[in-house]
């Protein structure tokens, strides 16, 4: 199913800022925080990277994605789709060994060709919720190369992410922010 991602990136001492924000149009968390883990694969070339930052459409990603305080060895593979009509998701869950075998030979993809393991990007997430509309705050985030084991961190910013088929809230909050809505990828940070 599409939806509408909107994304602005804030400071982290807008962190409560933002929270009160939400509470104040009558969201709520509907999660705890966890972490997330993702490791993105892409071409010798870096044809997703370069796809991203010049706003192809339509392009995708390819990665593997953890959330390591639920298991440590359930991974998915995804495909995060960006198209004309909107953006979406394909999921798979894959085995441990499924996941050690990408991550030794890469993945064979019919667009990109043979894809590899590059950067490894870890974060904490908080999710919300103003009626149907989902807004998530990342915060925290590592980007670690997959092969030199190369760390960065990023403490001072904060990702608002609302999700939705509508956006009602969307100027709202962002207006309230004086932020501009932006495209934003954490591959390509990390890159």
């Amino acid at each position: 199913m599409f939806r509408t991602e909107e994304k602005i990136q804030l400071n982290i001492s807008d962190n409560l800022k933002i929270i009160n924000q939400i509470r104040y149009f009558g969201g709520k968390q509907i999660y705890p925080p966890r972490e997330i883990e993702s490791i993105y694969f892409d071409d010798k070339n870096f044809t997703m990277y370069h796809e991203s930052e010049e706003g192809t459409l339509p392009r995708y990603k390819i990665r593997l994605r953890r959330y390591p305080e639920s298991d440590l060895h359930k991974w998915f593979f995804e495909k995060k789709i960006s198209s004309v009509e909107g953006k979406f998701k394909k999921t798979n869950f894959i085995s441990e060994k499924r996941k050690n075998f990408f991550l030794r030979n890469g993945i064979t993809d019919q667009i990109y060709g043979n894809c590899y393991p590059k950067l490894i990007i870890k974060y904490i997430r908080e999710y919300y919720s103003i009626k149907n509309e989902r807004i998530t705050l990342d915060k925290k985030m590592k980007y670690i190369n997959f092969h030199s084991k190369l760390l960065t961190t990023d403490n001072e910013s904060l990702i608002l992410e609302m999700k939705s088929k509508t956006s009602i809230f969307y100027n709202t909050l962002f207006n309230k922010f004086q932020s501009k809505k932006e495209r934003i990828s954490k591959y390509c940070r990390a890159v």
